[in-house]
């Protein structure tokens, strides 16, 4: 992917680097999680997951026009939105069993 002109590549690089570390963080917090059947792991883990995530949005928009970032904006909020929503959700009637399945299921 080509980005323009206007994003120096130095900030290409950088978040290109952060997307990278948080996928890589993710993986191994993951796989500890699952070992050790941690769930505070699991759920940092997957907040590892998000921000790599949210940083691969931002390099795959680096390259767009102003309008098109914009879109990518409510897209980022939606990301962020959704662990809120799944909080919620398990404090008041979700069921944990599912977080236990995979968890535990080898």
């Amino acid at each position: 992917m080509d980005h323009q002109s206007t994003d120096p590549p130095a900030l290409y690089r950088a978040v290109k680097l952060v997307a990278l570390l948080n996928l890589g963080y993710f993986t191994v917090e993951f796989g500890v999680a699952r070992a050790i059947g941690s769930v505070s792991l699991f759920a940092d883990s997957i907040d590892f997951l998000e921000d790599a995530t949210v940083n691969g949005l931002i390099l795959i928009a680096l390259g767009w026009s102003a309008r098109c970032r914009s879109i990518v904006g409510m897209i980022l909020a939606a990301v962020l939105f959704a662990p809120g929503i799944a909080t919620a959700w398990g404090r008041h009637g979700g069921n944990s069993i599912y977080l236990s399945l995979l968890l535990h299921c080898r």
